[in-house]
């Protein structure tokens, strides 16, 4: 295949901004917070790279062969690697653009602390969720399990308490759910409690639950829900409780990218009900550390002792019925390698498949929201509500941003006045028109950023600007899928989770929802298909699907 060099530059800029790294450096900010002297630091598309792609067009340099190549190493290429490794298969390798692993759990690390860029925890997970426990047991986070089969976790990794608060009204409150002001706001919030618990009991004939994680062992009872966004749902319902809606809509904004209007029904209602039914921890339980997800990241690639590309770039990828041809350019050394490999597990984002994989069709629903995160350090800790102590999780009401993350939080000294790392994170999903949005956050300043950063942490620590001592923002231009209506259950999701025959695919965005059960049970799901095509006996870590 002849690629023009306008479809090179296509491809090659839609993977760099979808990964949102390369620092433009130091930029000095002259506005209302002039007088607080610290570096500002913004991290997004890599221009030098982007240009420096003109040079690989001639083809490549050198040969070599591999039986598979994983492309990405996100948490779907990484638990692939893990099982790959388990069933003692080894003939591989992973390739990643940027200079750490991770995906969406790479972390930052500072003298004060690690801190992580974006995913940042993970809940005990549901039985459902079958290869997951099986992961958590091999990392060391479950100790056994007891009588009944229920996992015993390593209570020293789960998040420290308190866990949330929310600021309101001038004070921190308790929990994310906004004070109740009226009659409605307290019966609405009843009833759409008990509906949720209604669905984590109900089962179909099967004795299936309708909303599952992974969300493949869902019945489809409910999938109907799928076909109208969650401001309809709730409209049907009679919820009109403001600080209902705006309780539903910050968990589509946080774990979605999504508003109300944009989010699939089924899909918010399995953000609430999803992680409850079957699951095999505590209900508020969850594992974290100062650097977030990535410590699975890292751990998971230390079980698979897996080989590792960084700074290196698959553009091109040609299948016929002998081989699989990647060319690659690495950043390193500006040498373009061609792979020849027997099979390719391709674990990136599904929009990226038509700019980069020959024959690969468009999926013109598969759309994602841009994100905005900041690591700021600070002096210490800013004064707080009497009586009231510091939380993991911090969230604003009726801000436009998701709130912060203590890095510190989760260290067991707490000694007071101490160093540390906030993590502060803003989805921008209340436009809908993502393509504008991407492009006006990659032109904007980086004295914007600290405007609207300090202007969202101001309001509950007035005191916190003068704390900063350093701020990096980091732009995810395709952070995660966007569930919009009729994508989770659509005919498009489910022509894309379909294999070619010597090319696997592995991400999250495979299910419509970033998760991480739902990216590695791509990841495990396409491992033990490559597994299954070799003839290599295995026993399966994924529950089977019916249906």
């Amino acid at each position: 295949m002849n690629i023009s060099r306008r479809d090179f530059l296509k491809a090659a800029g839609a993977a760099l901004l979808s990964t949102g790294l390369g620092a433009w450096g130091f930029s000095s900010c002259r506005d209302k917070y002039s007088q607080y002297d610290f570096p500002v630091t913004v991290h997004r598309l890599s221009q030098k790279r982007g240009h420096h792609l003109l040079a690989v067009l001639g083809g490549p340099q050198r040969h070599q062969n591999i039986d598979t190549l994983i492309v990405g190493t996100g948490i779907a290429a990484l638990t692939c690697a893990w099982k790959l490794s388990k069933c003692g298969f080894h003939d591989y390798c992973l390739i990643e653009l940027e200079n750490q692993i991770g995906g969406n759990c790479r972390c930052a690390t500072y003298p004060e602390s690690r801190a992580p860029w974006a995913a940042h925890y993970l809940p005990t997970p549901t039985k459902e969720a079958a290869s997951t426990i099986e992961l958590l047991e091999d990392l060391g986070l479950i100790k056994g399990f007891n009588g009944t089969g229920e996992p015993i976790y390593d209570e020293l990794q789960l998040g420290h308490d308190p866990h949330e608060r929310l600021f309101q009204q001038g004070r921190w409150y308790e929990g994310f759910f906004p004070t109740v002001s009226s009659e409605d706001d307290s019966s609405q919030l009843e009833e759409f409690q008990q509906t949720i618990a209604k669905f984590t009991k109900q089962r179909d004939s099967k004795g299936r639950p309708p909303f599952t994680i992974p969300l493949c062992y869902a019945s489809e009872e409910a999938r109907y829900l799928d076909r109208i966004s969650m401001t309809e749902y709730m409209d049907r319902r009679g919820w009109t409780s403001y600080r209902l809606r705006w309780y539903v809509d910050y968990g589509c904004r946080d774990d979605f990218g999504t508003s109300l209007s944009t989010t699939s029904a089924w899909a918010a209602i399995n953000y609430f009900a999803g992680r409850h039914t079957n699951r095999s921890g505590p209900e508020d339980a969850l594992f974290t550390w100062p650097e977030g997800n990535a410590w699975f990241a890292e751990h998971i690639l230390a079980l698979a002792k897996a080989p590792v590309l960084l700074n290196t770039l698959a553009y091109r990828i040609e299948e016929d019925k002998r081989e699989v041809r990647v060319d690659c350019l690495d950043f390193n050394t500006g040498i373009v390698t061609r792979y020849h490999a027997k099979h390719v597990i391709f674990a990136g984002y599904t929009f990226l498949r038509s700019h980069i994989i020959a024959g690969e069709p468009k999926y013109p629903s598969f759309t994602y929201c841009p994100w905005a995160t900041a690591n700021l350090t600070l002096r210490h800790l800013p004064q707080e509500q009497p009586g009231f102590p510091i939380c993991w999780d911090n969230v604003i009401y009726d801000s436009p941003t998701l709130g912060y993350v203590v890095a510190t939080h989760q260290t067991l000294s707490q000694k007071p006045k101490q160093p540390t790392v906030i993590t502060w994170y803003r989805a921008y999903a209340e436009d809908s028109r993502v393509k504008r949005t991407r492009w006006k956050l990659l032109h904007r300043s980086a004295s914007a950023f600290k405007q609207e950063i300090l202007d969202d942490l101001s309001v509950p620590h007035p005191d916190l600007p003068s704390l900063v001592t350093r701020m990096e923002v980091m732009l995810l231009g395709h952070a995660m899928i966007r569930p919009i209506p009729g994508l989770i259950w659509g005919e498009e999701r489910q022509k894309a989770q379909q294999y070619r025959e010597r090319i696997l695919f592995a991400h999250s965005d495979l299910s419509g929802m970033s998760w991480f059960e739902e990216a590695q049970y791509h990841g495990v799901r396409a491992a033990e298909t490559l597994l299954q095509r070799k003839g290599i006996k295995f026993s399966s870590s994924l529950l089977p699907v019916e249906g």
